[in-house]
């Protein structure tokens, strides 16, 4: 079984779907357990939406908004 930490640390890869169906289906399988780790990785979820949804306004690369996203996500770990 998938602990906490272990999940939160996948959360922006599943995000990116960067993650092996297999994994997938582990983290799946603990937010379907872990109330407080599935209201973290929602949270996230919707400031990755909302992020993207305010650089759809602006002009940028595919590389500029990669960077904005990433920074996002690297203040929200804190």
């Amino acid at each position: 079984m998938m602990k906490c930490q272990e999940s939160r640390e996948l959360f922006s890869l599943r995000l990116d779907d960067e993650l092996e169906l297999q994994i997938v289906r582990e983290l799946e399988a603990h937010l379907l357990e872990c109330h407080s780790c599935t209201r973290e990785y929602e949270d996230l979820r919707e400031a990755c939406r909302r992020t993207e949804a305010y650089l759809a306004e602006f002009r940028l690369s595919r590389a500029e908004k990669q960077q904005i996203r990433e920074n996002v996500l690297a203040k929200m770990k804190l």
